[in-house]
């Protein structure tokens, strides 16, 4: 509820190994998106939205959309009852594809093995994928929950099949929905902000609590240690540097014990009074 009238907003992420980025925006246009991206350049795993394509396309190359296996393979698994022959056997091809990329190590470290394995094997699968295909589609009813299924995977194929040169692409933006998890659940809590900056404060905190979780710190911690730089006029230290000096013995957990909550309570009850005192002030 912004300004007395309902209004709708959206929580946009981008998500990477390290960490989440969160923001609230009041629409799911394609300018939304690249405002988002800014000058971004590269691969984007994403799912089959329409205002992704219209960007990539915008942009020329500078940005390829990379699809995500498992909302195809969700779309099968949702209709299976129906279609049971035809879904599991797609479904199966699709399990094989992740059970294969399961072998390797996650991140850098098993990327040789990785390109190895999607080009010896994975593309097999993807023929396979392919033969199902011209076997099932033409006896396909239109206007049936499988030949919607198809028509998303055929639709998003190009980004599909991208793993397979690339050996740093991610089968799948679980990633991301993993994160989506949080502020779908919180909202049944607040329902919804009361102005602009309550929107953009809960985003904020959103991408540091979530992004403290993959780097492997206690979320309230890492506050801690935000919080305690900033009051002293210090630069506030990145998540992954306050991962990195906890690793190599530079920072002293034991120094933002229970007693440093008071700073955190002093830094909160703050910014309370400055956003009472903007209301009174409006």
């Amino acid at each position: 509820m912004l300004n007395g009238s309902s209004k709708t907003w959206y929580v946009w992420l981008l998500h990477v190994s390290t960490a989440v980025y969160y923001t609230i925006e009041d629409s799911r246009s394609k300018e939304v998106i690249s405002k988002i991206l800014g000058a971004f350049s590269g691969i984007l795993m994403c799912d089959g939205y329409a205002a992704y394509t219209a960007l990539a396309k915008e942009r020329k190359g500078r940005v390829v959309l990379a699809h995500c296996w498992s909302h195809v393979r969700r779309a099968y698994v949702e209709i299976q009852h129906s279609f049971p022959v035809e879904c599991g056997e797609i479904i199966a091809h699709i399990n094989e594809l992740f059970a294969l990329d399961a072998t390797c190590a996650t991140g850098p470290p098993g990327d040789d093995a990785r390109r190895i394995i999607r080009d010896e094997s994975s593309r097999q699968v993807i023929e396979d994928i392919v033969a199902w295909f011209w076997r099932t589609a033409p006896f396909v009813m239109p206007g049936t929950g499988l030949y919607e299924a198809i028509g998303y995977m055929v639709g998003t194929w190009r980004g599909l099949v991208l793993f397979l040169d690339d050996p740093t692409i991610p089968l799948d933006n679980n990633g991301s929905e993993r994160a989506a998890r949080g502020p779908v659940l919180g909202r049944k809590n607040h329902y919804g902000s009361k102005s602009v900056r309550g929107t953009q404060v809960a985003a904020t905190f959103y991408s540091l609590v979530e992004s403290a979780k993959l780097c492997g710190l206690e979320p309230r911690f890492y506050l801690r240690v935000a919080t305690r730089a900033g009051l002293r006029g210090e630069q506030i230290p990145l998540l992954h540097e306050v991962a990195a000096a906890l690793a190599d013995g530079s920072l002293d957990p034991t120094a933002f014990d229970d007693g440093t909550e008071q700073l955190v309570a002093a830094a909160l009850a703050a910014a309370n009074d400055g956003e009472a005192a903007d209301a009174t002030s409006a």
